[in-house]
Order: C-alpha cells, then structure tokens, then sequence
C-alpha cells in the first residue's frame, strides 16, 4: 500500500497483542500466586516477553519521526496531538460508562472528572505519549546534530546507561539511585531512530535474532522467577519499562519483525495489518472492556479454582473484542468528520 511501512504496521499489530497479554495478568490471579512450578515459570516467561508491548510503540515513533523536522514550531504540529486526546476523551466516556450502567460502580460527577483527567484504566500511555510527542520537535534537532558522527552511538547508549542500569544492580535491594529510570519514552524513542539510521546496516538474519531473543527472553525470565521464587511475583526497577531485560528484548523484536520479507505478502494481507494497525490506539485504551468483559466470559466457562494459565484464550478474544470496538469507534469518528468537512463546504 502507498505511504505505508507493512513491517511497521506488523510490529504495531505485534504490539497490541502484548497490551492486551500484558494486561491479562491483572485478572488471571497471576500475582497472588506463589512462584513455584511450570506454570508459574511459563506465566513469567509470557509475562517477561509482554512487557515489550510499551517499548515497541516508542520505537516506532522514534523510527518514524526522529528524522523530520518540525521548527519553527506551528500550531498546525499539535493537530494530531488534539485528535489523539479527542479520541482518548470518547474512549475513557465510554469506560465509565461501562463502569457505572454495566458494572453498577459508583461514580460522582467529581470522580469522573477526576477519572478523565488523571487518564485512569489503561489510559496512563496516552498521558505519556502525548508529552513525548510535544518534546518531539526539539528532540529531533538534537538527533540530526549528531548524523554522521559516533554521537549518534553515545547518545542512545547514554541514554540506556542512565534508564537501565539501576536494573541491572537493584535487584532485590537498591544500591544505586534510580533517578533517571523514568526517561525510557525518550530512550526508546532515540532507539528506534537509531534503528532507522543503521537498519541497513544490520547484517543478521532473522534466525540470528530470533535465536537470540529467545536465548535472551528465557535467561530474563529465568531470573524474575528466581528474584519470586517461593513468594508471589516481585516487580521493581528490574523488571520495569525502563529496564535493560526491556530494552534488549524489545530491541530483538523489532529487529526481527523489521526483517519479515513484506514483499512476498499479497495486497490482502498488506491491508490486513494496515487496518489492524489504525486500530491499535483507540484499541489500547478500550482493552480495558474488552478485559474484563472475556475475563468474565471465561470465569463462566472455567471454574474459579481453576490454574492461571487456563484463562489464556482469554487474550484472544480481548484482542478482538478491543479490535471490534476500535473500529466502531474509527467509522464513527471518519463519518463524523466527513459530515462536518460536506457540511462546511
């Protein structure tokens, strides 16, 4: 298709999937469970692989914008920026709605308000995102400073150093300040326009990269299930969104979906994910219905004392039923601005 990149579109759908995965272990009983035999090993490899849902959306912002420039700087830029927040309103409504009339909680008009401003349920992405994408014209011309010359290898690494290695010593105690571990949107971001200036020059194959990252995806999993076990499942700066089991992880991966040979797909598919991927935004955010309504399908299905890894399935149809519900909000919002652009003229 025209002015789309179907490896992206691919890691984008790719990275949907982790959302909704990842999310699966706030209803499946995962982190109430002791750490302790095959499953609880296969769920904290799942888990441990999920958490690269976040880094895959950076990067490919990174990938995608670090090379344009935006100054002087036009009000015209944070269009998008609008559009994004417009989406996030209808989207974050229509989970309280489903909260109050469908779930019967409890919510005053202070509580909604409060709900919509502190981007509550899924929604905390989009209040980062949309700080990154304001910082993002003045990103770029520190990124362009730096072509040609090894400061485009010091500033990434730099960056990984100063968000990463507290997650390399703080495990179980910490030992170094963790003061920087908060700036991974912007260590992601360069990332993937590292990525972008150097993909030609990435000589592995795709079985390389895919032999590694599962090497790399057991060795981090094997230790968070050490750091737990016997206990339930630890979080901290090791295993955060930041961290270097992350970053390598996330890295691999989209290295690897990049080398997927698009060309030999058909247009059916081509179109497929370029679909697919349009939805991801409104999608990560109505997941949260989309959650709770499969989990408590299959509550229904499966008994209560049933083992974690049996609610699976559950993934898939979250998936699509955040998919469906992506799209309805998509068609809604295209014929909204059609009838307004023919009423205009």
């Amino acid at each position: 298709m025209k002015n789309r990149d179907t490896n992206i579109d691919i890691i984008r759908c790719f990275a949907l999937l982790l959302v909704v995965s990842v999310h699966f272990f706030l209803w499946n009983g995962f982190y109430q469970m002791k750490m302790d035999g095959w499953e609880a090993l296969l769920l904290c490899f799942l888990r441990t692989v999920s958490m690269s849902c976040v880094p895959l959306f950076l990067m490919i912002t990174g990938y995608l914008l670090s090379g344009k420039n935006y100054l002087p700087l036009k009000m015209t830029y944070f269009k998008k920026l609008i559009y994004l927040l417009m989406v996030y309103l209808i989207c974050t409504v229509l989970c309280i709605f489903f909260r109050t009339v469908l779930l019967k909680e409890e919510m005053s008009i202070a509580d909604i308000i409060i709900n919509i401003l502190s981007f509550s349920q899924y929604s905390w992405y989009v209040a980062m995102y949309a700080g990154l994408y304001a910082l993002i014209p003045f990103l770029n011309p520190v990124w362009k400073r730096t072509e040609g010359t090894r400061d485009e290898i010091i500033l990434p690494v730099l960056l990984v150093v100063l968000c990463a290695l507290p997650s390399a010593v703080n495990i179980k105690k910490q030992i170094i300040p963790e003061l920087w571990t908060g700036i991974y949107p912007v260590t992601y971001y360069f990332i993937g326009g590292f990525i972008k200036r150097r993909e030609s020059r990435i000589r592995a194959d795709k079985k390389s990269i895919l032999l590694i990252w599962i090497i790399c995806a057991v060795a981090f999993s094997l230790l968070n299930y050490r750091v737990s076990f016997g206990k339930i499942f630890a979080m901290g700066s090791w295993n955060d969104w930041g961290a270097l089991q992350n970053i390598v992880l996330s890295v691999l991966m989209f290295v690897f979906l990049l080398k997927i040979d698009t060309a030999k797909m058909g247009s059916r598919a081509e179109k497929f994910f370029a679909g697919l991927s349009k939805l991801t935004y409104a999608a990560f955010m109505m997941s949260y219905i989309s959650d709770i309504t499969a989990w408590k399908i299959f509550k229904d299905i499966i008994p209560v004392n049933s083992r974690p890894a049996a609610y699976l399935p559950a993934v898939v149809v979250s998936f699509l039923l955040a998919a469906g519900m992506s799209w309805i909000i998509n068609k809604v919002i295209d014929m909204a601005g059609k009838a307004a652009a023919k009423k205009g003229a």
